[in-house]
């Protein structure tokens, strides 16, 4: 795979996208290259997976009269798909433009896919977040411009997250609305616009280098290897997996460095019990804001049991939804057998897809489930749970016991050489 697909797939994909679907898509090395070039990608953690943000330093040509620049010559109106006709150009394959683009390495990408990576790189494009209406109370914060502010009354939070305040979650809200109207932003493009401004946030998080949360690749191995586990890991020091004891471990960030939680037997235990938010212990791990204490905390895993069903200790993920009782329930579990969907096509849905909307039917009732927010919503109602994406707790006594029963059965000569290894061997 070229660096212009890895860009194509990635503009395709809301400028963003998991590490696992590219290397799903391509050989492991190449992709790993790939996205270690700074000046165009960005890699972040996002719910504790590894993603990778596109990043470009082309922009927007702003001067009504331009002599020759280093920018795009074209109306800021028509990149978003929304000018009927104006002085300015409208020629993203004028000689100028084209040559802009072949110096940034975007010749490849169609104008929907231009469109979205310049508008999480490009500040001209949006109106920025308003500051004082994310602190302070009242109706508008501390914002003294009101419904006049040109900047955007939407919640910083609701775009890190799910949040229950009282400010504006919805980019069709009247203030959102107006302000993004005015700035000529499209009504189509408005459901991607939290992701854009994550995006926007992450790029502005390594430009700033505050990125302290954020875990930058190939410096750093954020997922388990099952071989090392299985004790047939070929590949020694140079593996691109953490060997580990443990098909998980769990991390605190101290400096530029992560370090090793002597306790993740007993914080994985409480990560696999839905109903926790906090791990047990002197200083708690944090699950929503993944923190202990002041420090960022993560979690590190063995790929998903989807992907590689015929491995042992691989990640099994469960999915739960919340009932108004605060009872976490099991999607299509033995208790709850009436919805349409379990856990496991979840998680296929998921690792295909982790910014789509699933629908589903439970009894006579539809529902859609957000993975971009982990929200589940009654359609017809519109009452929504919380939803939550949990593993299978393993201790060290289950480990051992899979690893004795792997070695024992006859058939792991036949899965090895059947198999073989995954694609990012």
């Amino acid at each position: 795979m070229s660096e212009s697909a890895v860009l194509k797939l990635i503009c395709a994909n809301q400028g963003s996208i998991r590490v696992a679907e590219l290397e799903a898509n391509g050989c492991f090395d190449d992709v790993r290259r790939i996205i270690s070039n700074r000046e165009k990608f960005v890699c972040c953690r996002s719910g504790g997976e590894q993603k990778v943000v596109a990043k470009t330093e082309l922009r927007l040509c702003k001067a009504k009269v331009c002599q020759g620049c280093n920018n795009l010559h074209l109306c800021r109106k028509f990149l978003l798909g929304s000018c009927p006709g104006c002085q300015f150009s409208h020629h993203l394959t004028s000689d100028h433009n084209m040559k802009m683009l072949g110096q940034h390495g975007l010749q490849d990408l169609d104008r929907t896919e231009l469109c979205m990576l310049l508008l999480q790189n490009d500040n001209f494009l949006l109106p920025p977040i308003c500051f004082h209406y994310n602190n302070g109370g009242g109706p508008f914060g501390w914002c003294q411009d009101g419904d006049s502010c040109t900047k955007l009354h939407i919640c910083e939070k609701h775009l890190q997250g799910y949040c229950q305040c009282h400010r504006a979650h919805d980019f069709h809200d009247p203030q959102p609305l107006k302000t993004l109207q005015a700035r000529g932003v499209p009504s189509w493009l408005f459901g991607f616009l939290k992701t854009v401004y994550i995006n926007k946030r992450v790029l502005r998080s390594h430009d700033d280098d505050l990125h302290c949360a954020f875990i930058c690749v190939p410096l750093d191995k954020t997922e388990i290897c099952f071989h090392f586990l299985n004790g047939d890991c070929k590949h020694g020091e140079k593996c691109p997996r953490a060997h580990n004891k443990l098909p998980y471990r769990w991390e605190v960030r101290q400096g530029q460095q992560w370090t090793a939680l002597t306790d993740s037997e007993e914080i994985e235990r409480d990560y696999c019990n839905p109903k926790k938010t906090y791990s047990r212990g002197v200083e708690p791990v944090c699950f929503d804001t993944m923190t202990r204490g002041l420090r960022a905390a993560r979690r590190l895993s063995t790929a998903s049991s989807v992907l590689h069903p015929d491995f042992v200790l691989t990640t099994k993920w469960l999915w739960y939804w919340e009932d108004e009782f605060g009872n976490w329930n099991q999607y299509a579990s033995a208790d709850h057998k009436v919805a349409s969907i379990s856990s496991a096509e979840l998680e296929q849905r998921y690792l295909k897809d982790d910014k789509a909307v699933v629908e589903f039917t439970a009894g006579f009732q539809k529902y859609s489930l957000s993975f971009q927010d982990m929200i589940q919503t009654n359609k017809h109602y519109g009452t929504k749970r919380l939803v939550r994406r949990r593993p299978v707790f393993v201790s060290s006594a289950d480990a051992e016991k899979a690893k004795a029963r792997y070695h024992r059965s006859p058939l792991t000569d036949q899965i090895i050489c059947v198999h073989s290894y995954p694609v990012y061997f």
